[in-house]
């Protein structure tokens, strides 16, 4: 498959990269990391997201400003990374090409190749497994975009899928000058205060073991918050002690939310999201619902629980 991937790269003239919409570390550190990967193979690219606004906690990473949110006019490759399907990219499938890169057991194998190894932890370790076959020689920059999504996705390795594998690579991007301080660094005082009313408002049921927060677009606006200051809202209620599943409801526009699932242990909730047409990793999912209220939400959610 490799091979596949390295050839299409070769003889393509037009090369589009993509990572999924609202991107995180994981997404945008693979893109950015295959980015630099083409630049030292000479071969030029176009990173793609259509995201307006990118979460300004990234701006430490290379070529970052480079990402355009408009499709551009030619492109006859397009490498996709950390998407589970098109829908998630954000784009209509076009004439072209399509590698699909990923990681998560729900990607739909949408892509003409699909290097999808759900046995890695991040995307971008597939991206680090792919360039170190190719005998790409990672340096400082391409070594801190992958550290980054692999810091992100393993709940900066505090996730049950650490292992030592996942340890030697990381040592092995540090030891390349990996640098990630600024990732923690970055916080907002509109994210502070967005936290403070989330924190306000959160409920507990079943004693504690469940924990469900809303953010709504007024909360927001009020907090002068982006999409991007609630990202971590989530985790903030799966690490109290007593909690096994956290529902969080975030509000896109009138009656479309995007609920993001966590858990603790053998509690699957991507099984839980694919459900509901999403899908993500054992203890951390999503998916969109439109046009119900968020009780409504809620109480299909847990009827698919036993706690």
């Amino acid at each position: 498959m490799y091979k596949d991937i390295l050839k299409s790269i070769q003889t393509s003239s037009n090369i589009v990269l993509c990572s999924h919409i609202n991107p995180d570390g994981d997404a945008l550190g693979s893109m950015i990391a295959f980015y630099l990967a083409l630049l030292k193979m000479g071969k030029k690219s176009i990173m793609f997201n259509s995201t307006q606004e990118l979460p300004i906690k990234y701006d430490f990473l290379p070529y970052i400003s480079k990402i355009r949110n408009k499709f551009p006019k030619k492109c006859d490759l397009l490498i996709c990374f950390d998407s589970g399907n098109m829908q998630r990219v954000g784009i209509l499938r076009g004439e072209y090409k399509i590698i699909n890169i990923d990681h998560h057991i729900s990607n739909t194998n949408f892509g003409d190749i699909n290097l999808v190894d759900q046995s890695s932890v991040s995307c971008t370790m597939v991206v680090y497994n792919f360039l170190q076959d190719i005998s790409i020689k990672i340096d400082k920059q391409i070594a801190t975009c992958i550290y980054v999504g692999l810091l992100e996705d393993t709940g900066f390795f505090t996730h049950s899928n650490v292992n030592s594998t996942v340890l030697k690579v990381a040592s092995k991007l540090l030891d390349l000058g990996a640098d990630a301080s600024q990732l923690t660094q970055r916080d907002s005082l509109a994210k502070l205060r967005l936290t403070a009313r989330f924190i306000d408002s959160f409920e507990l049921k079943n004693c504690a073991q469940i924990a469900i927060g809303f953010v709504s677009q007024d909360m927001l606006k009020r907090c002068g918050a982006s999409r991007s200051d609630s990202e971590h809202l989530a985790d903030l209620l799966k690490n109290l002690a007593t909690v096994k599943l956290v529902i969080l409801i975030y509000e896109q526009n009138y009656k479309v939310f995007k609920i993001s699932l966590r858990s603790k242990g053998d509690l699957d909730v991507s099984i839980i999201a694919s459900k509901f047409g999403g899908g993500g990793h054992k203890n951390s999912s999503g998916f969109v619902c439109e046009n119900l209220d968020k009780n409504k939400i809620v109480d299909k959610i847990l009827s698919e629980v036993n706690i």
